[in-house]
């Protein structure tokens, strides 16, 4: 299979993707496309592994979005193609995820209300555990995307790959054996065909394999992780809003202990250099920008969670309960304990 015939294979709705957009017509209802019997999290979040994935392999009723693997590499390395009008509600996955904007637009959210939307030539590169919701909710929506399991990270595929960044730091804690806190980073392929070629080239394989596609998918999936680390490791230069997405991202999920020191470590910065640097291109400092989110992880827990308001600030990176107390009442008009109540 060629590129165009993969293009003549994913732009139009399948039948299955007719019915369900007859029904978001009439309902406004996406598709979920999860199965109440799957495992849940203590939160009643979805837990995606592998054998849910091998129950949609092959039984799906619309079997070209339903998840793909490739004999010679067994499990450890799936694409899936998302099919449109549909949802796949809040989730987390036993493995590393990645999900490349084809064409039109995805939207993520997380159980704190943040939300994401990534354009097209957009990817997500996502840590497993991190439990989020996937839309997909236009005819234009066309999402591709991969599950990796660990076992396929190692050193021989990612042998060569050299530089700085979050992704090559998560790659080499992975295939070493280490914990890692990363979490997810979004990068930006808009005007990259290489990177949109490299997607068409893969699922093809998948679509029509031949004795030869694990090597091929092998080799395609070093060069993708060649160009992830290439975008993600000159950071220095901090060209695209895909950069400072990065940069707000690992504050808005390391709100208690991130400092501008501790993030100028993390991306290989001269602290004083990225505070001017998060200052041009979001017109604030980084100082209100963690307030902003640590007030908003706050709210968010008084809410959701049954935690002692001292448990709460602690958890946002508060020490002085007074300086909690009075800013968090200057920003929402009441007192914690009134905003819970």
């Amino acid at each position: 299979m060629d590129r165009a015939q993969f293009r003549n294979i994913i732009f139009p709705l399948t039948d299955f993707e007719k019915l369900k957009e007859k029904t978001f017509m009439e309902t406004g209802r996406l598709f979920n496309r999860t199965n109440r019997d799957w495992k849940h999290d203590s939160s009643g979040n979805y837990i995606f592994d592998n054998e849910n994935m091998a129950l949609l392999q092959g039984s799906d009723a619309d079997s070209i979005h339903a998840p793909r693997s490739l004999p010679k590499l067994e499990d450890h390395l799936r694409t899936v193609l998302h099919s449109r009008y549909s949802v796949i509600p809040f989730h987390q996955t036993e493995f590393i995820s990645v999900n490349y904007v084809y064409h039109g637009k995805l939207q993520i959210d997380f159980p704190d209300r943040r939300h994401l939307i990534l354009q097209e030539g957009q990817l997500i590169f996502m840590n497993s555990g991190i439990v989020h919701s996937l839309t997909f909710g236009s005819m234009d929506d066309i999402v591709i995307g991969f599950q990796i399991e660990q076992e396929f990270l190692n050193a021989n595929l990612l042998y060569g790959l050299t530089g700085n960044g979050p992704v090559i730091d998560f790659l080499i804690r992975v295939i070493t054996g280490q914990s890692s806190d990363f979490t997810y980073l979004i990068s930006g392929f808009e005007e990259d065909e290489k990177m949109r070629n490299l997607f068409e080239d893969i699922y093809c394989e998948y679509l029509d394999p031949s004795p030869t596609s694990g090597v091929l998918v092998e080799n395609y999936m070093r060069i993708f992780f060649a160009l992830l680390v290439r975008s993600t490791s000159s950071l220095m230069k901090m060209n695209t809003h895909a950069d400072i997405v990065a940069i707000l991202n690992y504050i808005e999920t390391h709100p208690s202990g991130c400092s501008l020191d501790t993030l100028a470590a993390q991306f290989h910065f001269n602290p004083k250099y990225l505070g001017n640097l998060i200052h041009s291109k979001t017109g604030q400092s980084f100082q209100s920008i963690l307030e902003d989110v640590r007030m908003k992880k706050a709210a968010y827990l008084l809410r959701a969670s049954k935690l002692s308001v001292h448990e709460i600030a602690g958890q946002c990176g508060y020490t002085n309960m007074t300086f909690f107390f009075r800013h968090f009442t200057q920003k929402y008009g009441q007192s914690p304990g009134e905003y819970r109540s």
